[in-house]
């Protein structure tokens, strides 16, 4: 178990057999394993703070990164296909994980799949992997269509209760456009509906 199987020599880059790695996750884990390596006491506070904050950025990009993955193998069928086990299950065995925290997310990145919206705002930055895993589990078979129809105002309920700041690329707050005064009335409706 563990990462040093993931991408064995072998296989063409991009080719998606063994031995690839089309979404240059070895440089990511690398990158990872040369922080985890660095001794925090020689560097400042102020680089340690700057550090801590890119961290969490990292952290939620790879949370989004996994949902994706995960949903897409959910959706397919892939592990069960492959290994006769579920999404989760398999990646607990795989990754020497928390089973129950695999099967979690599992079942998150399924259900990510029914908000779109929310889906494509997580790649897009403007809502975190938190919104994303609160959303997904209070959703189920009979409430879905609900969410889904307020997704959009939801995505922008959140840059509003932020106070209009999002996060760019590097994680600094930028000052969003002011919405309109029909798409707060909307917000409002969707404040009222949720």
């Amino acid at each position: 178990m563990g990462w040093e199987h993931m991408f064995d020599e072998g296989g063409g880059s991009g080719s998606g057999g063994p031995g690839s790695d089309p979404l240059g996750l070895t440089a990511l884990v690398e990158g990872a394993a040369k922080v985890v390596g660095s001794d925090p006491a020689l560097e400042s506070d102020e680089t340690l703070m700057a550090a801590a904050v890119a961290l969490e950025d990292v952290r939620n990009l790879v949370e989004g990164a996994s949902a994706r993955v995960l949903g897409r193998l959910e959706a397919t069928g892939g592990t069960d296909v492959a290994v006769g086990m579920r999404t989760g299950s398999w990646l607990a065995w795989e990754a020497d994980a928390s089973r129950s925290r695999c099967r979690s997310r599992a079942g998150v990145a399924k259900r990510l799949g029914w908000f779109p919206v929310f889906e494509g705002a997580l790649a897009d930055r403007r809502v975190s992997y938190l919104h994303v895993e609160v959303l997904c589990n209070v959703a189920n078979r009979r409430n879905r269509e609900g969410l889904a129809a307020v997704q959009e105002p939801l995505v922008e309920l959140h840059a509003e209760v932020l106070g209009g700041h999002l996060c760019d690329g590097a994680g600094r707050a930028v000052e969003v456009a002011a919405v309109g005064v029909g798409q707060r009335a909307d917000l409002g409706q969707a404040r009222r509906e949720v």
